[in-house]
């Protein structure tokens, strides 16, 4: 038995597609099915109805959202952690029906929104510069909006690189394509420099 699949989710301003490519060198009834994780049961489910499934289930249009191979399913207005499994029909030898075989394809997370990931510096004499490191539907738009709790703005376009910063606690801001806005307060104090030290010569 063999299968190739490639899984692709591609993000706009409130919604994912999620396109599935799938073929095996067996004519069997697959079933694709797309779910999303509910934490506080610690269990996955229908995305649009909360409805939960049960592991090792058959999975059905109760408990989970439907996809058909080889093709793309168009603005799921869904968020959260998802995953997409395949259903398939496994015969066994001294059994007489078949067993359902579950597979995770593929897990992704989808918030509508960008994620700042991390915020770091690196002190350059007595300014430091400072990278934010962000995730979302680009191009994203960088900013500072305020500095020791006092509005100081530094539109930064394009760039997640802020350079020639004072000691302070910042705002910085994430904007993606769709307007939604993402803070992350970073206090610049420490000083850490780059160190560079001598290596073999020619």
């Amino acid at each position: 038995y063999q299968e190739t699949y490639n899984v692709v989710e591609t993000p706009n301003c409130g919604s994912f597609d999620l396109q599935l490519d799938y073929s095996s060198n067996v004519n069997s009834s697959d079933t694709f099915w797309l779910q999303k994780y509910y934490p506080l049961s610690n269990s996955w489910g229908h995305p649009g109805t909360g409805f939960l499934y049960t592991n090792g289930s058959n999975p059905n249009a109760q408990n989970s959202f439907g996809l058909n191979a080889n093709t793309t399913a168009y603005n799921l207005v869904f968020s959260g952690q998802f995953r997409v499994i395949k259903r398939h029909l496994q015969f066994e030898d001294g059994i007489s029906l078949p067993q359902n075989c579950i597979k995770v394809l593929y897990e992704f997370q989808y918030d509508e929104q960008p994620e700042i990931i991390d915020v770091y510096s690196i002190s350059c004499n007595t300014t430091f510069e400072v990278v934010v490191q962000a995730v979302g539907l680009g191009p994203l738009l960088y900013r500072i909006t305020s500095k020791d709790g006092v509005p100081f703005l530094v539109q930064n376009g394009n760039s997640n690189l802020f350079s020639s910063l004072a000691p302070g606690l910042y705002n910085f801001q994430v904007e993606d394509v769709c307007g939604n806005i993402l803070n992350s307060l970073f206090e610049v104090n420490i000083p850490n420099p780059l160190v560079v030290t001598s290596s073999v010569f020619c």
